[in-house]
């Protein structure tokens, strides 16, 4: 079987950017071809978490089990392992979890794209699963459903029957105050970064295109426009800039990752600015945002169906049949689609306002995924088992199951490390944003590997080093996960749902013309009735307590 050896010379390749980011300040151009190295030393092990829990003792649960053990699991399942599998059991990575294990899981998968909406009916009709992924959705947060009686309080489970899970958090300090409450509760277990995760989302240019005009990469907002201008007037471009489905800016009207809003010295959403929270949709800044963004749409530079432009593959199709060429997304999503079409592309930096400014705000995967979180429901019949079932996925041998599969199969060892093969990045019948289900599993409560886990880092010798050079950007805007009480949670719940919709509503309007800007006080006026300043305030006091631990 035939490896990836490229592998290897990737990470070392991609080090010497941050090696470099640290001399250097104000915005960066994307170089031919980037000398750099990997964010930490990349390992697929987990040796801190495994001698921590070697003195420990181990885990009093010992594999396989000897009793007869099926466990109920709420997941949600991606379009593109829905169309390849039932539900994920099918997969190599829970196949082998049942083998090694002896724990048998039956998954409960809401529909594609329904998983919010069916969640809340779930936790409404009162027959939870055994397992509850992604359950930080529950309406006031996890503290909220343990004193609602829905979730397990795992304060007392964790160090006992979870001794890898338990060392990550001793040895990092933001991951132990992520994963528990103000309180000290630990109520789910969350997926843990293995090292700092490159940021895998960020602004992509055709730059075929740009040697075509003779342009050079974008650096300010306003060389964005020029390029886009062009990319429509010279070469036919029907969409130059079509946005992606990553951030949700067909449903809000800006990306959740900052894209073109940080330039006006704010974040997305709620971020702090040292200490101090603050949400981005009500700032002076924010109404520049828009005036560009208008301006945009009524010159035709933004695609002028982006509200209903929510599926990916017409996405990818407009950028692939010449109608745009720019967009913001994860290189690796991409370049299936440009490679085979022969499109070169590399990345711009989030733009600024003027040359030799700074961006402080990006997409960032934090340490801790607040996203992949599981909880033990109050309806489990052997919850010591299902948290030690868990805790598999942060040792060494469960960490390379989900992030990398079944060795011989989908990776091989090579100088100590896991190196995928032809299996999962060449496979005629599987493409690598389907392998990356069927073979190993991309998202779920395990130690993660991140970009480096992650198939699609490999498509092409750049998508890694593009990753890599996102992430020298300063991201000091970007909250951490906090905590809030249950009632906190509920409050945040309650007017966080009025003001979103009336937010979104508003936001495309201002950018597609339909209200005029000179709006914009009043909107920001109806939003502090609303009862912004509230929430704002409790982010404040969670932030403090969070500073505090």
């Amino acid at each position: 079987m035939s490896r990836h050896a490229a592998h290897i010379s990737l990470l070392l390749a991609a080090a010497t950017v941050l090696t470099m980011a640290a001399g250097c300040s104000g915005q960066q151009k994307p170089a031919a071809s980037s000398s750099a190295a990997p964010i930490s030393q990349q390992t697929a092990s987990a040796p801190a978490a495994s001698s921590a829990a070697e003195e420990a003792g181990g885990n009093p649960i010992t594999f396989p089990v000897q009793e007869d053990i099926t466990f109920t699991y709420w997941k949600n399942i991606s379009a593109a392992a829905a169309k390849r599998m039932t539900d994920l059991g099918e997969s190599d990575t829970y196949k082998e979890m049942e083998r090694i294990t002896g724990v048998k899981i039956k998954f409960i998968h809401p529909p594609v794209g329904e998983g919010s909406e069916q969640f809340g009916l779930m936790i409404a009709a009162g027959d939870w699963p055994d397992i509850i992924e992604s359950a930080g959705t529950y309406t006031g947060g996890g503290a909220k459903a343990v004193e609602d009686g829905v979730y397990l309080d795992l304060t007392e489970l964790i160090p006992q029957y979870a001794p890898n899970y338990s060392a990550l958090r001793a040895a990092n300090d933001d991951v132990r105050k992520q994963t528990m409450t103000d309180d000290g509760m630990m109520w789910g277990m969350f997926a843990i970064m293995h090292q700092e995760n490159p940021t895998f989302v960020g602004p992509i240019v055709r730059t075929d295109w740009l040697e075509q005009l003779g342009l050079e990469m974008p650096v300010t907002m306003e060389d964005w426009h020029t390029m886009l201008t062009r990319f429509k007037n010279e070469l036919g471009a029907k969409t130059p800039y079509v946005p992606s489905t990553v951030g949700n800016f067909a449903g809000t009207g800006y990306d959740a990752n900052g894209m073109f809003v940080t330039a006006y010295g704010i974040g997305s959403d709620f971020y702090r600015e040292g200490d101090t929270v603050k949400y981005g949709p009500i700032q002076p800044g924010f109404k520049d945002y828009l005036t560009e963004m208008n301006r945009w749409y009524s010159e035709g530079l933004l695609d002028p169906e982006f509200p209903a432009k929510t599926d990916l593959d017409a996405i990818l199709a407009a950028l692939s049949s010449g109608e745009a060429g720019a967009t913001m997304m994860d290189p690796g999503t991409l370049d299936p689609v440009w490679r085979v079409n022969n499109i070169p592309y590399d990345n711009a930096y989030y733009p600024v306002l003027e040359k030799g400014q700074q961006t402080h705000f990006r997409q960032t995967d934090g340490m801790v995924t607040a996203g992949w979180v599981a909880a033990i429901s109050t309806k489990n019949k052997h919850p010591e088992t299902a948290v030690a079932w868990l805790d598999y996925a942060y040792g060494d041998e469960g960490m390379k199951i989900f992030n990398y599969g079944i060795e011989g199969k989908s990776y091989v060892m090579e100088n100590g490390k896991p190196v995928f093969t032809d299996t999962m990045l060449k496979n005629p019948d599987v493409p690598v944003n389907d392998a990356m289900w069927m073979f190993k599993m991309h998202e779920a409560p395990m130690l993660r590997d991140g970009a480096y886990s992650n198939p699609a880092s490999y498509g092409m010798i750049q998508n890694l080093e593009i990753k890599t050079r996102w992430t020298t950007m300063d991201n000091s805007f970007n909250l951490p996960i906090l905590s809030q009480t249950a009632e906190e949670g509920k409050k945040i719940s309650t007017l966080m749902s009025e003001i979103d919709t009336y937010r979104n509503e508003k936001v495309i309007k201002f950018i597609m013309g339909i209200e005029p800007l000179d709006g914009f006080d009043a909107y920001v006026d109806t939003l502090r009735q609303m009862g912004i300043e509230e929430v704002i305030g409790i982010k404040q006091a969670a932030l403090d307590r969070y500073n505090a631990k």
